[in-house]
């Protein structure tokens, strides 16, 4: 009679008992493994090589015969387990590598290709506006032709960069002189000097050799400059009258060393260190615009309400 622990017990004498595979589909080791696998020759206990595919649902016996299947090819290839597991994560590493570094390449051309697509792109685009500026210049030239100077000047300034939203093109520029006959001397200006004021400039004026120059700014402040050195030589800070309200600066002049402020209730002639020479306030008065004649030294305001006002040699006065 066939006795299977017989073969198994003849195999193991031949060939030993790392040679035997099993596979446990169902129940549990001590039931379905005969003694032969379970015991060695002494009688101890041993664990047998084999692969445990206890697994009722599809899914998780597809990913366990993937594991145990290393598990039973590891002594045909002549290694342990765990080295065949290694293996196969590397190889597994390295085809995810190769992957990774195709994708990459792949990528890396597509950018390659887009890039020059958009600069030819890019190109053409260029070339159109460039070709719609001399269109435009070509109209411009032949609206100034026919006589019609304003609409030429509108056509060329169309086919001209604004913010650098389009290529110069130099008939557009050519053409835009032409329409608006306005031309470039070849003169370029530097900067001499700079006048710093604490506030924005409001009022500016020369003395009759641009030598000196008297300022106010937004702050009621009044300035006067050497033009030749640029440097500060006067200054009035802002005044206040009687009844604490502070005075507006309607001009100021220069009248020899000395500044004279036109403010909107009051005359003053300063000093350059600011201190009051003369002044001239009236409840009615109330400047509403001034010019000086250095020569005849006159001052005239014009008052928004009763008239002129004016001054001669700074101290008298005459209204009408």
């Amino acid at each position: 009679m066939y006795n299977p622990q017989e073969e198994i017990d003849t195999f193991i004498g031949l060939r030993g008992r790392n040679h035997i595979l099993a596979a446990l589909i169902e129940g549990e080791p001590e039931d379905a493994f005969p003694p032969q696998l379970r015991f060695d020759e002494k009688g101890n206990q041993v664990e047998p090589l084999a692969a445990d595919l206890r697994a009722r649902e599809d899914v998780k016996f597809n990913k366990l015969f993937k594991t145990e299947l290393m598990r039973l090819c590891a002594p045909l290839i002549g290694c342990t387990y765990d080295e065949l597991r290694q293996r196969h994560r590397e190889r597994r590493i390295r085809r995810i590598a190769y992957i990774s570094i195709a994708v990459a390449a792949v990528a890396v051309a597509f950018g390659g290709y887009a890039t020059v697509q958009n600069a030819r792109i890019n190109e053409n685009y260029q070339a159109k506006l460039i070709n719609q500026s001399k269109f435009l210049a070509n109209t411009s030239s032949e609206l100034l032709e026919q006589g019609d100077r304003r609409a030429a000047s509108f056509v060329a300034a169309e086919g001209l960069s604004v913010n650098g939203d389009k290529p110069f093109v130099a008939s557009g520029a050519y053409q835009l002189a032409e329409a608006l006959h306005v031309y470039d001397n070849g003169r370029n200006y530097s900067l001499d000097s700079s006048l710093e004021h604490e506030a924005n400039v409001e009022t500016m004026n020369a003395n009759s050799d641009c030598s000196r120059v008297v300022s106010t700014d937004a702050s009621y402040n009044a300035y006067m400059w050497d033009t030749v050195s640029g440097t500060k030589i006067g200054f009035v800070p802002a005044q206040v009258s009687e009844e604490g309200v502070l005075q507006k600066t309607k001009a100021a002049f220069c009248c020899g060393d000395n500044i004279l402020v036109v403010y909107e209730k009051m005359v003053t002639l300063f000093d350059c260190q600011g201190n009051a020479i003369w002044m001239y306030t009236d409840k009615k008065f109330n400047a509403y615009s001034a010019s000086y004649n250095e020569d005849s030294d006159v001052l005239a305001v014009t008052d928004s309400i009763n008239g002129v006002y004016l001054f001669q040699e700074a101290s008298a006065f005459l209204m009408f």
